[in-house]
């Protein structure tokens, strides 16, 4: 090989353990993915190219003139590219590991040979670098980027749109070098603006490589070949899909009467993968996939949305009683943003699934409030004055409210209350813009009337509205009385734990109010456990900006600052604003106040800083263990412990894609680039 390997150290090393134990592996994966020079760094090899051999009968004669001159030596035979001769491939393996004991043979393959004794090894797509985190070279996918174009410059300006290309691309080592060879003679913005037709972007001249290597395109079509005619149809259906489907899904968009079996095929022949239930298509794969379904898109979408539709229905309804469902539904979002928009064609049937998404508070669970309120602008276009056009403008108010949206906020209101002003949600928005912008104790009659008037799974939310509105309106009596009707949720363990957190967020606040600080701050940090532990997104909202009002109020005023910062880190991270809310604002006011310090501004600058949830916790709760935050130890305890990403998704109950950011977090936190490294950072031996 001409070119330096990169990266791929531990699927090296498992390479070599596999080969000195067994006699035959396969290295299967993506097309692409890296497996011909993964076995090409295997030490002592006969590659045998199998690529241009069109025929079975030609293949003995090719393998036996490599093996001519090495009968009774050790060796190690690569038969590179089996996946088009399978059957004659498997058969002569069979013949060549009986006949010849010194042998041992590693195949490259979409799919397994399906030979006794066998052992595969996957070969997945580079590591890509999360969206989010800092500029480095650790990352595999950037480190073969740099490496391939070297007259190329990386650097913190162009790191975005190298994350960018990265994600695009998926990681596939291919794919990247492809894109190396166009930064020769493209800008890379222009490259990222082009990647949504990567296909026929991603060539090359290259006289040295494979005539099915030379293009992205021809290696997709050189695995698309290899499928059945009901695989293929399939693999083009499938492509409506965003971030992955189950069984049932495929099964919804597909007329196929064979969908798992030809998903089976799909997943033997390295094109789609499955995972805890899940199948996902790589996004170049996917973009292929819906090229080939071409005019018959709109056809597969139909369904797409009547499942998706469905799914959403179901768990607007059942979502309080059984909180699992908000992680069926936080794994769909995707698919459901791609269900959105195929509604959009029917303007009531676009209304209607905003308005059930909306009542399933999936905000709470995602950073994605501005974009909801957006698409529910959109959709509000076609409404017709019914029970749910008045609703949707009700709802859409009080996104706007929680948004910031002040002016946008009362027109969606007057809107709403011309239609009819004695619906719930109506009174209800009423009583959120008199609590919030205008400090009116009446705020709370109308907050209470409309919770009433809902449907019974909305109650509970909507109570922690009142309890907070109480604590910030009413006298403390008062206020204490409303929050004690709430305070079985605490004891609950089948409560709502959104609600729960809210109630203790008052209790909290009402401590305040009643002059005990530290008191607060032990009732605001179990609100953040609990939020922490639901996976709730909004709540935090309020309760880290509380909790910087009580710790303000102890004389902590160096950790006030910080705290008053990660507040608005929390508002930047889920596009909420509490800046207009004029409670909000007073008591805010006075914990600057109290939080002035020689420290202000650079504890200040520090909270505002941080960049996930993951962060602020381990900052509220001051979980630094080193540079590393709990979460992130956690995975690179198991890292060194020599888990691979996906065992240790598995084993947290995490995707895999999240353990992948957060090991790429790991490496710039701790400024290392191998795994094997981490062990000796956090002494773990």
């Amino acid at each position: 090989m001409l070119s330096r390997f990169i990266g791929r150290t531990k699927l090296l090393t498992d390479l070599n353990e596999l080969i000195t134990e067994h006699r035959l592996v396969t290295l299967t994966g993506t097309g692409g993915a890296g497996k011909t020079r993964l076995a090409a760094e295997i030490a002592g090899t006969v590659f045998v190219e199998l690529a241009t051999i069109g025929q079975p009968d030609l293949l003995e004669l090719r393998v036996a003139e490599v093996l001519r001159d090495r009968t009774g030596r050790e060796t190690v035979l690569v038969l590179d590219n089996c996946e088009h001769l399978r059957d004659a491939v498997a058969d002569l393996v069979v013949r060549l590991l009986d006949g010849a004991p010194s042998l041992k043979i590693v195949a490259t393959s979409r799919e397994r040979l399906g030979v006794p004794g066998e052992r595969v090894l996957v070969v997945p797509p580079l590591d890509v670098p999360p969206s989010d985190g800092p500029m480095s070279t650790a990352c595999e996918s950037v480190a073969l980027l740099a490496d391939r174009a070297p007259d190329w410059q990386l650097t913190a300006a162009n790191w975005p749109d190298v994350v960018r290309l990265l994600h695009r691309v998926a990681g596939l080592p291919l794919a990247v070098e492809l894109a190396a060879v166009r930064l020769r003679a493209m800008p890379l913005p222009e490259v990222v603006k082009r990647l949504d037709d990567q296909i026929r972007l991603l060539t090359r001249n290259d006289r040295v490589a494979l005539p099915h290597h030379r293009t992205l395109r021809a290696v997709i079509d050189w695995s698309h070949d290899l499928c059945t005619p009901s695989e293929q149809q399939l693999w083009a259906q499938i492509s409506v899909f965003a971030g992955g489907w189950d069984l049932a899904a495929a099964e919804a968009v597909s007329d196929n009467e064979n969908v798992l079996d030809d998903l089976a095929g799909l997943v033997a022949k390295s094109i789609v993968t499955f995972e805890r239930d899940r199948y996902h298509l790589l996004e170049p794969l996917r973009q292929y996939g819906a090229e080939r379904l071409g005019a018959d898109r709109d056809a597969v979408l139909k369904p797409h949305l009547e499942h998706f539709a469905e799914l959403v229905r179901r768990v607007s309804i059942g979502w309080i009683a059984d909180p699992a469902l908000i992680g069926v539904l936080r794994d769909e979002l995707g698919n459901v943003e791609v269900a959105l928009e195929t509604s959009l064609s029917e303007p009531g049937r676009a209304l209607e699934l905003e308005f059930q998404l909306g009542r399933t508070h999936a905000a709470f669970f995602a950073t994605g409030w501005p974009d909801q309120y957006r698409r529910l602008r959109r959709a509000l276009k076609g409404g017709t004055g019914d029970h749910l056009h008045v609703e949707a403008l009700a709802y859409a108010g009080s996104l706007a409210l929680a948004l910031g949206h002040v002016d946008e906020s009362a027109e969606l209101l007057a809107a709403a209350e011309q239609v009819d002003a004695t619906f719930a949600g109506v009174i209800y928005l009423r009583g959120e813009r008199r609590w919030l912008l205008q400090g009116d104790y009446g705020a709370l009659a109308d907050l209470r009337e409309g919770r009433d008037r809902f449907e019974p799974e909305r109650y509970e939310v909507c109570s922690v509205h009142v309890a907070m509105a109480s604590v910030m309106l009413a006298d403390v009596a008062e206020a204490r009385a409303t929050v004690s009707e709430f305070a079985s949720l605490l004891d609950d363990a089948g409560a709502n734990q959104i609600a729960a957190a809210g109630v203790l967020v008052a209790q909290g606040v009402l401590e305040l109010r009643s002059g005990a600080p530290g008191r607060a701050c032990d009732l605001l940090r179990q609100a953040l456990e609990r939020q922490r532990a639901s996976g709730d997104q909004w709540g935090p909202v309020w309760a880290v900006e509380a909790l910087a009002w009580a710790t303000a109020a102890t004389g902590n005023a160096r950790r006030a600052a910080r705290l008053l910062g990660a507040s608005e880190a929390v508002q930047r991270l889920t596009g909420r604003s509490i800046a207009a809310h004029e409670t909000f604002k007073q008591m805010r006011a006075q914990a600057v106040a109290r939080a002035r310090c020689p420290e202000y501004g650079r504890e200040h600058a520090a909270g505002a800083a941080l960049k996930s949830f993951d962060e602020v916790y381990a900052d509220v709760f001051d979980e630094h263990d080193g540079p590393l935050t709990p979460a992130q130890l956690e995975v690179a305890k198991l890292v060194a412990a020599g888990l691979t990403n996906r065992e240790i998704a598995a084993r947290l109950h995490k995707s895999q894609r999240t353990v992948e950011t957060q090991v790429q977090q790991i490496f710039a936190a701790l400024g290392v680039h191998r795994r094997v490294m981490i062990a000796q950072r956090i002494n773990v031996r």
